[in-house]
């Protein structure tokens, strides 16, 4: 008795193969893109707790240039479509402007083909402030919401919601 495959196993093997690669092949771009919009949403929830751990840091360097830091934030906007700031809040005023000091090189882009939908402000900045950290959603919001889409399948989205207490919700 001899092992092995005869041919007739093997042709089935390959259709079978062939079948299901067809089948799955129209829905590859679909789940590409859903993939890149889950990594921007979590890389954008990263992003903010990472500002929330500077916030919280003593052993942090000080921004600003001073000894005391006022606090770090995020600021989004709706005119920035694919990309978001992290910014050191030197003016003490809770939004981004000229004063305050950008943390990291400039502005953080979301992966190709992701794009903000919409915010609950048209311009969103949450700082927070040490040591608690207190947390500052702009004109006092109760909470932030951030809805980020796919560009080329609009319906791939996710929604991050960030509370007064610095929770984030990915949904």
């Amino acid at each position: 008795m001899s092992k092995g495959f005869t041919v007739p196993e093997v042709l089935v093997v390959i259709s079978i193969i062939a079948i299901l690669s067809l089948i799955m092949l129209p829905y590859y771009d679909v789940a590409k893109q859903q993939l890149a919009v889950d990594r921007s949403a979590s890389k954008l929830a990263q992003d903010i707790r990472l500002v929330i751990e500077k916030a919280k840091s003593t052993q942090e360097e000080p921004a600003c240039g001073s000894s005391y830091s006022y606090g770090y934030g995020i600021r989004l906007r709706t005119n920035d479509l694919g990309e978001y700031l992290l910014f050191a809040d030197c003016d003490n005023n809770n939004n981004y402007d000229l004063s305050d000091e950008l943390i990291g090189q400039g502005p953080i882009e979301f992966e190709d083909g992701v794009e903000i939908e919409s915010l609950s402000r048209n311009n969103l900045n949450i700082v927070f402030r040490p040591p608690d950290p207190t947390v500052t959603i702009s004109n006092n919001d109760d909470m932030a919401t951030i809805i980020i889409r796919s560009v080329q399948y609009p319906e791939k989205k996710r929604t991050i919601i960030i509370n007064k207490i610095g929770l984030i919700d990915i949904n």
